[in-house]
């Protein structure tokens, strides 16, 4: 149900327009693309919880604001899957605290460091890429 959901919330968007319209406005205030690709992702999976419901609200924005560059997707998909395992409506986090028994904290302390490495990695490619191809 919730991939059928969000696959009509990302038709709806561009149906309707609005994905055109909020790149554009985007793009008026000169918000900088590396800011977008990383937090809206973000903030969309830690909304979420699910890696398709990051993928389907925030890429067809993503790609209409400008020519889309292959290490630009992989920097919005990291951030969006970071924003997905911190978010306390993870599935996998929830089962993992009420069957292990564990405060959310101590999970957090775990992950975080996790979570940095990949993203930190990520940065790296996303430089060398984009300055050196």
């Amino acid at each position: 149900m919730l991939v059928f959901g969000v696959i009509i919330f990302k038709e709806m968007l561009q149906f309707s327009g609005a994905v055109e319209d909020i790149a554009r406005a985007i793009t008026n205030l000169e918000i900088p693309y590396l800011l977008i690709f990383i937090s809206l992702p973000f903030f969309m999976g830690l909304i979420t919880g699910i890696s398709v419901g990051f993928v389907g609200s925030t890429f067809p924005l993503l790609i209409h604001l400008k020519p889309i560059i292959p290490y630009e997707i992989s920097l919005a998909f990291v951030s969006g899957y970071a924003g997905v395992l911190v978010s306390p409506l993870h599935l996998c986090l929830i089962l993992t605290k009420e069957y292990f028994k564990a405060d959310m904290l101590g999970i957090y302390k775990k992950i975080f460091p996790a979570i940095l490495i990949i993203f930190l990695f990520t940065l790296i490619e996303y430089t060398v890429l984009r300055y050196y191809i």
